[in-house]
């Protein structure tokens, strides 16, 4: 059954259904950057409902830590400063880096695992970051699918 795209949770299977025939594209030697569009996937997936999620409480990340979906195989991050101990946290975290173009690459390579990308937060303009981590674009793949089945698990 198909959900409306006025829905979060339509949106959400638009955005996975879109980057999954971005990757097929990509298998099949197309000129596409997988990096680009899981970083356009996460303003779909985090930066649109942010504020949904925390009005009506759709989903309760505050309950899954981020130690224990590593366990449960989701990727891990690099924390260079500060750390996220919930999903809550991290969405809240990459929210703003995306939100404020806090987002650095390391390079142009179209190789999943060549491509580091780095996300980070600060209070405002004038302070220090208070958050920086990365991920590979592999792991950033299996994060931005973890997250879209955990998004339309709970629909």
């Amino acid at each position: 059954m198909e959900i409306d795209r006025n829905t979060i949770e339509g949106f959400a299977r638009r955005v996975r259904k879109n980057l999954d025939f971005m990757i097929v594209a990509r298998e099949n030697d197309e000129d596409i950057h997988i990096v680009t569009q899981l970083t356009c996937s996460l303003l779909g997936l985090i930066v649109f409902p942010y504020g949904h999620f925390r009005r009506v409480g759709f989903l309760d990340f505050k309950t899954l830590s981020l130690d224990d979906l590593v366990e449960d195989g989701w990727p891990a991050w690099a924390f260079h400063v500060g750390e996220s101990e919930s999903l809550d946290k991290h969405l809240s975290h990459l929210r703003n880096a995306l939100s404020h173009r806090r987002v650095c690459f390391s390079s142009d390579n179209r190789s999943l695992a060549g491509v580091e990308v780095t996300f980070w937060d600060r209070p405002n303009e004038k302070a220090p970051d208070n958050w920086s981590a990365s991920i590979d674009g592999a792991g950033l793949l299996e994060f931005v699918e973890r997250l879209s089945t955990l998004i339309d698990s709970r629909a």
